[in-house]
Parts: C-alpha cells; sequence; structure tokens
C-alpha cells in the first residue's frame, strides 16, 4: 500500500507481470478493507499515508494472518523508525526511493497462489 499512485501501480505491474496476484490500496482506510477481506501473503506498506501509517495496519494484518510478510517504506532514512519497526517484530524496512532490487530479494522467497 503506498499513496503514491505511480509508485503503487509500478510496483503492482511489477509483481503482475512476475505472476503475482495484487491489490493495491491507497490509504490507511482501503488497507483495512482489503486486511478484512481476505489473504494477504506480502504487505508492502508505506509508512506515511493521507490517513494514518502504515504501522497501524501491522497489528490488524498480523492477528488475521501472522505468517503475512511485511515490509514497510519510508520517505526518508530514518533510524529512530527503523528501530519501532523493528521493535513491532517487522524485519523489513526500505527507504524511498525505493530500491526494487532489494525489494525483490526480500519478497522473491513469496511464490504465487496456484490455488487461486
Amino acid at each position: 500500500m503506498d499513496d503514491d499512485r505511480a509508485l503503487a501501480c509500478m510496483l503492482a505491474m511489477r509483481r503482475e507481470d512476475a505472476g503475482y496476484p495484487v491489490t493495491v490500496a491507497h490509504s490507511r482506510r482501503e488497507a483495512r478493507t482489503l486486511i478484512a477481506a481476505g489473504r494477504i501473503e506480502v504487505a508492502l506498506l508505506d509508512y506515511q499515508l493521507p490517513d494514518g501509517t502504515g504501522l497501524d495496519l501491522t497489528a490488524p494484518q498480523r492477528d488475521r494472518d501472522p505468517h503475512t510478510l511485511i515490509v514497510v517504506m519510508i520517505g526518508a532514512d530514518d533510524p529512530d523508525l527503523a528501530v519501532r519497526v523493528h521493535a513491532l517484530g517487522i524485519p523489513h524496512f526500505l527507504p524511498k526511493p525505493l530500491d526494487c532490487r532489494a525489494l525483490e530479494h526480500i519478497i522473491r522467497p513469496a511464490r504465487p497462489d496456484s490455488e487461486e
């Protein structure tokens, strides 16, 4: 989820081209609806959203599925935020502008679901 629509579109297209189902949300409200509606294998969360932070979504997603891979993005390198993210049990934190190779390295183990 990212409020930057161009970045979200580019990331979604890259994953879809690799055969992964993708759903995009541009706000915390939209993401909460997606969390309640279905299974999410990888959650790419932007820290700063128009109606809150991506971190606000980690607990609801973990409650729904503790195996979801969560990656948090932030617009600037912020060591204090990195500590906060790790304290929430989220090992993956990427600064923006996003290094797509680093993201691919993190999410590569998640395979497209062949049953859907």
